[in-house]
């Protein structure tokens, strides 16, 4: 996995625009339409309702240049489970959990098939930098959360309102 998101950063913005494009280009020939009038856009405004994904704040979706809401540090920059659990359990509205780019830290036992879950308070931020655009073009792929354990419980609780999180990679199970 970690060598995906090793070779998908190395991306340039214009490539995974293009890759991205060539995707909505084959959706379009895949559906039959003759002429597949908005392959240029992801949403579409019909009588002032708003389709597909679209930014409000003019944000290009998914990060990445130009987007202007990237963590890139926080109150608590956390590197394991026991890091992440000890700043959940501090961090206060506002405040901001951040894992760097280069971090997977697993909150489960596969072996044991046991999950500690991770618990959000209101107004706290759990963020990374995933989309974020190195001084070298290639993009951040974020930190990792995941669990490889096979359970009923969820990997993350919002015990209240508010919370955020943003340009992390969550990651579930493959029981594959």
């Amino acid at each position: 996995m970690r060598s995906t998101i090793d070779q998908v950063s190395s991306y340039t913005v214009s490539s995974i625009k293009t890759n991205v494009q060539s995707v909505i280009d084959a959706v379009g020939a895949y559906s039959n339409y003759t002429t597949y009038l908005y392959k240029d856009q992801i949403s579409i405004e019909v009588d002032g309702e708003i389709y597909g994904a679209y930014s409000p704040d003019g944000n290009p979706l998914g990060g990445g240049a130009g987007y202007h809401d990237i963590y890139t540090t926080g109150d608590y920059i956390v590197t394991t489970a026991d890091e992440l659990y000890a700043a959940a359990a501090v961090a206060t509205s506002g405040q901001v959990i951040f894992v760097p780019d280069d971090v997977i830290i697993e909150l489960g036992n596969a072996k044991e098939k046991t999950l500690t879950s991770l618990y959000l308070r209101d107004g706290v931020i759990l963020a990374s930098n995933r989309g974020s655009v190195r001084e070298d073009e290639s993009i951040s792929p974020g930190g990792i959360i995941r669990t490889c354990a096979i359970t009923n419980k969820a990997l993350i609780y919002l015990s209240a309102n508010n919370v955020r999180i943003t340009g992390i990679v969550i990651q579930g199970p493959d029981p594959a």
